[in-house]
């Protein structure tokens, strides 16, 4: 007898911060440029738009009109990634949810620390909106998202936090990114995948399994567990 229950899906998307050497425009934004590299890649279907890609054009008219460009080409904006810090104010990190709605993204990911995420809170129950946190692989530095405890407390911080989970970090960073998909898949939103090897070591082209550790079975394991979501970032050259 067939299963009744729905085969797991990963969705594969594109970081946009993967086009980050792409050239800017007379208005200094990466908008055409990135929409055409993603045509170009085949990459069409759904990304996660690096917040310094769109220059000065951060207005929720001017987003929107960015979101068109996206759609257009049959992209969608699934998250918008925005890293506030300790000198952002109050009314940044309110901004941060209007520019979300305004591109259509369904979460925040951002590269942000432990005391902002803490500010972070009450904007984000009051929008109602997730917020991932994308952890590096410096455990060493206080207040940094990069370890399993880090990422667990800012779960308990609100509902709304989620964890975006860079394979190639948290692999450099000597933890299990494989086990950590299993134990608390429910709360990622998304993975990052890039080729690193353990002890910090430095980034390696996606795939080649001779220089990198982080990779491994990580993508087959979200597509074992449940529905996924994969953004390739690419090492630079």
């Amino acid at each position: 007898m067939a299963s009744t229950r729905a085969s797991p899906v990963v969705r594969v998307g594109v970081q946009t911060y993967s086009f980050r050497a792409l050239p800017k425009s007379a208005d200094g934004d990466q908008v055409d440029a990135t929409v055409d590299a993603m045509k170009t890649c085949g990459s069409s279907g759904e990304c996660e738009l690096w917040a310094p890609m769109v220059g000065q054009r951060t207005s929720p008219e001017e987003l929107r009109l960015v979101k068109k460009k996206f759609n257009d080409a049959g992209i969608a904006i699934y998250a918008w990634n925005y890293s506030p810090n300790e000198r952002s104010t109050d009314a940044d990190l309110d901004r941060m949810f209007d520019q979300a709605r305004a591109l259509g993204a369904e979460i925040i990911t951002s590269s942000t620390t432990v005391a902002t995420a803490r500010r972070i809170v009450p904007f984000a129950e009051k929008h109602k909106m997730p917020v991932a946190m994308h952890g590096h692989s410096n455990v060493s530095k206080p207040g940094e998202f990069a370890s399993p405890e880090s990422f667990a407390e800012a779960l308990k911080m609100s509902k709304y936090f989620k964890v975006n989970l860079d394979i190639g970090h948290f692999t450099a960073a000597n933890f299990d990114a494989v086990q950590y998909l299993r134990e608390h898949h429910a709360d990622i939103t998304n993975l990052h995948i890039k080729d690193r090897k353990r002890n910090q070591g430095d980034k390696r082209a996606v795939g080649d399994r001779r220089h990198a550790d982080s990779r491994r079975d990580a993508v087959a394991e979200a597509g074992e567990v449940a529905d996924s979501r994969v953004h390739r970032v690419r090492a630079p050259r």
